[in-house]
């Protein structure tokens, strides 16, 4: 008899103990769905920020892609320049130089935030 009592509370403890550790794990999960709440609350803030400026941004990169051609372009002329023997003082930067300065008014235009 003695031992089936020490045996009861020994299950007794045990489900104590099984209860307790229930419970934290329910405090736990409860933490955890909150940060998860507000993990998925501001990926949709980034979400909503991207879509409200998608167009800005389709804009100002339809533009670098366009001098990033251009500078190709320009490279390619100086490079065909070189190629063809002009000597470096006569090399023509001019279409250079306007590129950079339309990359440089684009950044002016587009700062960062």
């Amino acid at each position: 008899m003695q031992y089936l009592l020490r045996l009861l509370r020994d299950i007794l403890v045990l489900l104590t103990g099984i209860s307790k550790k229930q419970d934290e794990l329910g405090k736990q999960n409860e933490r955890l769905a909150f940060v998860n709440r507000q993990i998925i609350r501001r990926l949709n803030r980034i979400e909503d920020i991207v879509s409200a400026n998608q167009d800005k941004l389709d804009a100002v990169a339809a533009q670098l892609d366009v001098a990033a051609t251009g500078l190709a372009a320009d490279i390619q002329a100086l490079k065909d320049q070189i190629a063809a023997g002009t000597p470096p003082e006569q090399l023509d930067f001019t279409a250079l130089d306007a590129r950079a300065q339309a990359l440089s008014d684009l950044d002016a235009q587009n700062p960062t935030v």
